[in-house]
């Protein structure tokens, strides 16, 4: 039987969903079994850098803003309640990495937190230090391989082929039995829209199997040893974002950034639904390494919330700490 002839209308859009549906599922299938960096072996590193984890975590952003936390942690920055600005009893400058002094400088004058997210000559002096990175990640196979990319672009292009040669095929039945096909043509663009998305992420699984190691180490340590002196601000932040700021000396430069997170999101839903009336950071010419926080990998699964950790690690960490230790594992393989 040829479901594209031989169904009725009814029958067919009855067939049609499950048929896209199989093509999502097999495309995914496709893209998982590509990425294969858990099948090789691979020995974690020893000690993580925070700013690696943070780059791996949210690229250029978390990079600025981790890198931000570190200068205000190290009392290189101040922040106040309607803005940051460099400290005026700040340490010796020949300290800080490259990406550090760069941002260090950015700060001559007090900048509010929308100057910060919006500021493109911030960014920019973020984007010229991110190679080193990026291209530290994509040698330990964290961040998604170009193959895997490849693949998962190659595997969309059949599975919207097969649905709009479906599509178009049983449109031209409906054409000649002079049956309407509005719902039909609806269908099919919705699943080659549905189907064409992009499959991969930023990072590999091996990445997320790293950073969910490195997050449940942080959690299995700081539920056994909440008051420890060792754990640190700069490598909290890294894993769990501005949330582990919470409770801490530098929990107004949190604040701030969550505010000004809420006020982008109020602004955009306001301008969304206006529109609905009326109509709608990173090459790097540094050689120097940050200051590294010492963290072991482990295989313990996160047992708590991202921000229930990251509230322990923030009230026990002293401004100049600047690494947390946990117990060595490794890191689970496939």
């Amino acid at each position: 039987m040829n479901p594209i002839t031989d169904f009725n209308a009814r029958e067919f859009l009855t067939f049609y969903p499950v048929f896209i549906l199989a093509v999502w599922m097999v495309r995914r299938w496709f893209t998982w079994q590509s990425d294969r960096t858990l099948d090789d072996a691979w020995i974690p590193p020893g000690v993580a850098n925070p700013y690696d984890v943070a780059y791996l975590r949210g690229g250029a952003n978390e990079l600025a803003r981790v890198a931000l936390v570190r200068l205000a942690e190290r009392g290189f920055l101040e922040a106040r309640s309607t803005g940051v600005v460099q400290s005026s009893t700040h340490p010796d400058l020949a300290s800080l990495t490259s990406l550090e002094r760069s941002l260090f400088d950015f700060f001559d004058s007090e900048r509010s937190a929308r100057e910060i997210t919006d500021e493109i000559s911030l960014r920019a002096r973020v984007n010229a230090h991110v190679l080193p990175y990026e291209e530290r990640l994509q040698s330990q196979r964290l961040l998604s391989p170009s193959n895997v990319i490849r693949a998962d672009r190659r595997s969309a292009l059949l599975g919207a082929a097969a649905i709009a040669l479906v599509g178009v095929a049983r449109f031209a039945v409906a054409l000649q039995r002079h049956r309407p096909a509005g719902f039909l043509i609806a269908m099919g663009i919705v699943g080659i829209i549905v189907v064409a998305w992009p499959g991969v992420g930023r990072l590999s699984r091996r990445g997320k199997a790293y950073l969910d190691s490195l997050r449940g180490a942080a959690s299995s340590f700081n539920a056994h040893d909440a008051a420890s002196p060792d754990t640190t601000l700069f490598m909290a932040t890294a894993l769990f974002g501005m949330t582990a700021l919470a409770g801490s000396p530098h929990e107004a430069l949190g604040e701030m950034f969550t505010k000004q997170k809420a006020s982008d999101a109020a602004s955009s839903g306001d301008a969304n639904r206006s529109s609905s009336v009326t109509a709608s950071p990173m090459s790097s010419s540094s050689s120097s390494d940050p200051p590294s926080s010492t963290i072991s990998t482990t295989s313990s699964v996160l047992g708590r919330s991202g921000r229930s950790s990251a509230r322990r690690w923030s009230s026990v960490s002293p401004a100049n700490s600047s690494s947390a230790v946990v117990p060595t594992d490794s890191l689970p393989k496939a």
